[in-house]
């Protein structure tokens, strides 16, 4: 054979077999086959205090033991600097309240047990629990409606 530039034609050979072989490449296509994994989160709401409703004043509604109906009067006065007014039907209690994470919770004690309520904050109606956290052994449900 003849040289071309001054290479043999097995240096050639070898030479374009390695270039061959170092500059190929093959495309490999992989399927994947995907799926959709939906997670269910919590989701925080930060609300700004002034857009929280007006929570102060005159609430009537009704209480249950337990499971019992809600044929007990509540009334609550949400006052200004924490304060509530409340009567339970039997008695007159003052006790505090505050506002977390949009649940209007309020707490006050009856013969040395401390009973808390909690309702989800609303400006006409709000539904919810309450329990004594002293002694675990009461609880029920309670609504009120904004006067």
């Amino acid at each position: 054979m003849k040289k071309i530039f001054g290479l043999s034609a097995i240096a050639l050979i070898a030479l374009l077999s390695t270039f061959q072989v170092g500059f190929t490449s093959c495309t490999k296509e992989v399927l994947i086959h995907d799926t959709v994994t939906v997670i269910k989160k919590d989701t925080i709401v930060q609300v700004q205090k002034d857009t929280l409703p007006n929570l102060k004043g005159v609430w009537l509604g009704k209480w249950g033991d337990n499971f019992d109906p809600q044929i007990n009067t509540y009334r609550l006065n949400i006052k200004d600097n924490n304060v509530v007014d409340i009567n339970n039907s039997f008695a007159d209690y003052v006790g505090t309240w505050k506002v977390e994470q949009c649940t209007f919770i309020a707490s006050y004690v009856i013969e040395g047990q401390t009973l808390v309520m909690k309702a989800p904050v609303d400006s006409i109606r709000m539904e919810g629990t309450w329990r004594n956290i002293t002694t675990d052994e009461h609880k029920g449900t309670f609504y009120l409606k904004k006067q």
